[in-house]
């Protein structure tokens, strides 16, 4: 049996995101479940992108996340555990998400869920910097 223990800093979570992401052009299994993911954490110091359950765990991998994918472990307790450090991305910013990760998702012939969540870090500097009027 898979024991999966939760990540317990922000750190641990940014290198998950950075090794999903190098893991994916070796993967076809996780190639072909881009879709299925729902929620989806951006991670600017990597600039990069990854599914809840894959980045809420210590130490994971995608030989890790294959075996463990079917435990009792549930894509809801990453997602609750994650909102310590995430939010959901909110107007040009989710936009610009949404498009990076069609762009990602598409290198491997696919497209995110109709459904998808994207979030981001809570003290996360804004991608767009929206204009400023001086008046």
């Amino acid at each position: 049996m898979i024991k999966l223990q939760l990540v317990e800093t922000y750190a641990q979570v940014v290198k998950n995101i950075a090794r999903f992401n190098s893991s994916l052009p070796a993967s076809n299994e996780l190639q072909r479940r881009l879709p299925a993911f729902l929620h989806w954490y951006y991670s600017p110091e990597v600039n990069a992108l990854a599914p809840a359950k894959f980045i809420a765990y210590q130490d994971m991998d995608s030989s890790l996340y294959l075996a463990a994918k079917d435990t009792d472990r549930n894509s809801r307790e990453a997602i609750k555990w994650l909102n310590h450090w995430f939010k959901p991305a909110e107007e040009l910013e989710l936009d610009t998400l949404k498009n990076q990760l069609i762009i990602m998702t598409g290198k491997y012939n696919k497209k995110p869920h109709k459904m998808i969540c994207v979030h981001e870090p809570i003290n996360s500097i804004r991608l767009i910097k929206e204009p400023v009027f001086l008046h």
